[in-house]
């Protein structure tokens, strides 16, 4: 599952990945729109676009694999009870991927940036565990697009 998945740009690569059903949460009815555009003209049929908040994530308990959240849980308020519900969705032996670029000093911009220390104590206090960090190593596997080499990881629990 993609929380807060906007026009699809990691739900449909890692939707190309699986052969099993991707969710794309959003809570704008424009951004699922382009989501279903965007899934028909390549012919991905496993993609589900669902209206929802991440804060109240409209999907059964222990039934989501993973769930990537990337660059959006730093808007959130509170970010414990989205983390709560992050957790509630995953399976016992899910992996949930948080991808944040990190608060450097006082943002002179107003940008709602969280420090990767704070994030990683909320992720711990929400009774996540985390396996590994490091910018490198996001932005090359996530945003360089090559979901192969994560889901393996994954799969292999070297994730």
């Amino acid at each position: 599952m993609d929380l807060g998945a906007g026009t699809g740009y990691l739900a449909i690569p890692a939707a190309k990945m699986v052969e099993g059903l991707v969710f794309a949460l959003d809570i704008d009815p424009s951004m699922l729109e382009i989501i279903n555009a965007k899934a028909k003209e390549e012919n991905v049929k496993n993609i589900q676009p669902i209206k929802g908040s991440i804060d109240h994530i409209p999907l059964s308990d222990d039934s989501i694999d993973i769930v990537l959240a990337s660059l959006v849980l730093h808007e959130v308020k509170p970010l414990p009870k989205t983390l709560q519900q992050i957790k509630q969705v995953l399976k016992d032996d899910g992996h949930f991927v948080c991808v944040e670029f990190e608060k450097k000093g006082h943002s002179s911009d107003g940008s709602p940036r969280i420090s990767s220390s704070m994030m990683e104590q909320e992720i711990i206090n929400a009774g996540l565990r985390i396996k590994q960090t490091g910018y490198e190593w996001v932005y090359e596997e996530i945003y360089g697009a090559d979901f192969s080499t994560l889901i393996k990881a994954m799969e292999e629990g070297t994730f």
